[in-house]
């Protein structure tokens, strides 16, 4: 089944001349629903089957080196900046901040997987405070071929997975509704679902560095087509 879908596949600069370092930006907009929630079952009007949206944005030029000694686990951090955003947006409730880190993980015994982590506790919606508040998104190839090691990729392409979730994990929560405890919200990514390209306020707000190509591309899940090339590795 073919989809149109906003999706930022990465944006490079060449080595134009010694010295010059390549920068990717990747950019991904998506949405899903609300799958479970651990701790309340209410949270100030998050419950399961909401659905969400949002869009995450990183610069891998911001990130650290592999920060894990397994040849086939990555872990690698990323610096404050401009460049590297998340937004949330759960029955009405925004949640934003930046990515904190990038894991990648090669081979598995049950598959590959990419995990990108943000700790957001100034990001909570307005009225909102936690002790800990932490958003991650874990994207799953279950066939083990997107990743031919732990090298952090330099692009990202959706269709090399067949599963994506995101998790919320809450501590202490305290609401303008009072205090509730704690709480962890999971929801499934439709990575099938045609995301609309963000509103200019949005695009506004992602555009960086004199404004940021948009692609859109026609979808295929790679995981029907034995033929589909594995996404790209940085060297």
């Amino acid at each position: 089944m073919l989809w149109a879908r906003f999706v930022l596949l990465g944006v490079l600069w060449s080595h134009c001349c010694s010295g010059v370092v390549q920068a990717d930006l990747i950019l991904y907009s998506f949405q899903g629903t609300i799958t479970s929630i651990l701790g309340p079952s209410d949270v100030y009007g998050i419950n399961v089957g909401d659905s969400f949206s949002g869009v995450f944005q990183y610069d891998t030029a911001t990130a650290s080196p592999d920060g894990h000694s397994s040849p086939d686990m990555g872990s690698y951090g990323l610096s404050a900046s401009p460049s590297n955003l998340m937004n949330v947006t759960i029955d009405g409730l925004q949640f934003t901040g930046g990515p904190s880190d990038v894991q990648v993980a090669n081979d598995t015994p049950a598959d590959d997987h990419l995990l990108i982590r943000q700790s957001m506790n100034a990001g909570l919606p307005s009225g909102w405070s936690a002790t800990g508040a932490t958003l991650n998104f874990a994207f799953v190839d279950s066939t083990k071929s997107v990743f031919s090691g732990d090298l952090l990729p330099f692009a990202f392409n959706p269709d090399d997975f067949d599963s994506a979730t995101i998790g919320l994990r809450l501590t202490n929560i305290v609401t303008p509704g009072g205090s509730i405890g704690s709480a962890l919200i999971t929801g499934t990514i439709d990575l099938d679902a045609p995301v609309a390209t963000p509103e200019p306020s949005s695009l506004l707000l992602f555009s960086l560095a004199g404004g940021l190509p948009i692609a859109s591309k026609v979808r295929r899940r790679r995981r029907n087509s034995a033929d589909d090339s594995v996404g790209p590795n940085r060297h």
